[in-house]
This record gives structure tokens, sequence and C-alpha cells, in this order.
């Protein structure tokens, strides 16, 4: 299949005529309908049907047409692509995350990339998971980084970056610190610090802690809040586990009496760019150097 075989079936298309198809591409018409029967040679269907009144699509014809489209289109991206990376990656990239996974690797991966491709432009947002996707999918985005609960399989479209366990984080002076698994019974006493609606952390909240104790939690908007106020002594809270760190002011606890998991996802269009392909490939190569530095 060549290019020019499918440039000569859309401009057909497009103009229901061989004759003004012919004209368009600049091409003799025995040269473009050569194109068109190699073509149907080659896929096995006829693609047109001539009649006195014009010239139609087939059945086959019309249910290829937009996957010719979209191949044309992907060619022609390709040769941007190309010509960008030549350029020494020049390009705008827009990513969205969920917060969680931007400090630890997304802007790990950024640093790595302004070395490596200096002329490469990326736009990065922090979004709420329930709204990533949807950027991607409708193209505000072309890479979006999505915590979802649970465990997940990797399937078209979507890599699995980092998955873990979701415990308690306390003040290391609390007495909760001193505990070395934690039930909801242990914490009837204390008060919850919340994340917004929208955040994979309140939904799992929502579903953990007693409907008292939501009522009276505090909610605040930004994950380093949650830490201040942790840190302060005025509050617990859901999060993923960490390595301990000496003299943190916080620290993580296991969940005795339920089992929440989290599995951060990469999402990218069908056809992603070169160049988004790029960073796609910087942001997954962080993440695993992160996961290899905690195991060892």
């Amino acid at each position: 299949m060549e290019i020019r075989q499918i440039e000569a079936v859309l401009a057909i298309a497009e103009n229901g005529s061989f004759r003004k198809a012919a004209r368009q591409l600049y091409l003799g018409q025995p040269t473009l309908s050569h194109h068109v029967r190699s073509l149907e040679v080659e896929l096995g269907v006829a693609l047109f049907e001539r009649s006195a009144t014009g010239t139609t699509l087939t059945r086959a014809g019309q249910q290829l047409t937009p996957r010719f489209t979209r191949m044309l289109a992907t060619i022609e991206q390709l040769g941007q692509d190309a010509a960008e990376l030549a350029a020494g990656g020049a390009g705008r990239v827009r990513v969205a995350a969920v917060s969680a996974a931007i400090a630890p690797a997304v802007i790990p991966a950024l640093q790595q990339l302004q070395s490596t491709h200096p002329r490469l432009g990326i736009t990065l947002t922090e979004l709420l998971p329930s709204a990533i996707e949807e950027a991607v999918r409708s193209g505000v985005a072309d890479i979006g980084v999505v915590a979802r609960s649970g465990t997940a399989t990797p399937v078209e479209e979507h890599e699995v970056l980092q998955t873990g366990t979701i415990g308690l984080i306390v003040s290391s002076g609390s007495t909760l610190a001193a505990v070395r698994s934690i039930t909801r019974d242990q914490l009837v006493d204390e008060q919850v610090i919340l994340l917004p609606h929208g955040h994979l952390l309140r939904k799992l909240a929502d579903g953990y802690f007693s409907d008292g104790m939501l009522r009276n939690a505090y909610e605040v908007s930004h994950h380093s809040t949650v830490e201040h106020l942790v840190s302060a002594g005025l509050g617990i809270a859901l999060g993923p586990y960490r390595t301990p760190r000496r003299n943190d002011p916080t620290v993580y606890r296991p969940i005795a009496d339920a089992q929440l998991d989290w599995t951060l996802l990469m999402t990218t269009h069908h056809t992603p760019s070169a160049v988004a392909a790029v960073v796609a490939s910087a942001i997954s190569q962080s993440f695993r150097d992160l996961t290899a530095a905690a195991q060892g």
C-alpha cells in the first residue's frame, strides 16, 4: 500500500469524480485509475462504483475511507515529528498529572528532558484523576498520569507506572506512631484530614472511615496542607506507603483491617506524536528509577 494510492482514493471520494480528482492531484486520469485499481487488487475489494451520475463509494469503500484518512494524517504527523526531533526536540507536549506523581517522578523526568531536548516545551497541569483521562481523550492533554484504586492490568494506551498500598499518615509524636498496624477501632477519637471529592485518597477515605469521623473531618485542597496538619498533630490522613526517613515529622502505618491498593497509570493518545512519545518514555523511566531506589 502506497501513499499515492491512499491520496487517490480520498480525492475521488471527496470529488465524486475520477476526472476532478485527477485534476486536483495533477495526475493523468489513466495514472489515477491505475493507483485505485492496484489498491483494489491488493485489498481484494472494489472501492468505487461508476454510474452516469458520477462515482460513489462501495460499501467496502465507505468502511475503509475513514481509515485511509487516519492513516494519511498519521503519516503527515510522522513527517512533522521527525523534523521536530531532527531540530533537537522542538515542539510542545501537554502533560496532566495527579499531584502525588509530580514531585517524585514527573519533575525528575522534566529535568532530564531539559538537558537532552532543550528546545522541547512542556505544559504541566495538575488535575484530579477524574479529569485527566477526559483531558487526554479530548486532546487537551497529550499524556496523563492518573491514579486509580485497586490493582490494574496494562491495556492499550495505558501503562502501569507504579502500584502500592494505602495506609495511615500520622504524626511521629502521636501515640499511633508507636503502633505497628492500626485498625478503625483505634481511630475513633482521631481527627481525619481529607482531600476534596475527586481525589483517589478521598474516595478511599469515604469507604474506610466511619460516617461520624467523616462528618467532623478537616477538608483541605492540597497534599502539602495535609502533611502540615498531620505534622502539627492536628489529625491523621490516608496516604501511600513511603520509606521511613530520619527526623520525618510524619510516619506511615499499615492498616490492619482493610486492604487499600492504588495504581498509577500513564495514558496517551492512540498514536502519540514522536515528541510526546519521548516525554512519555522519560516519565516511565523516572518511575522505574523511583521503584528501583525504593527496593534498593
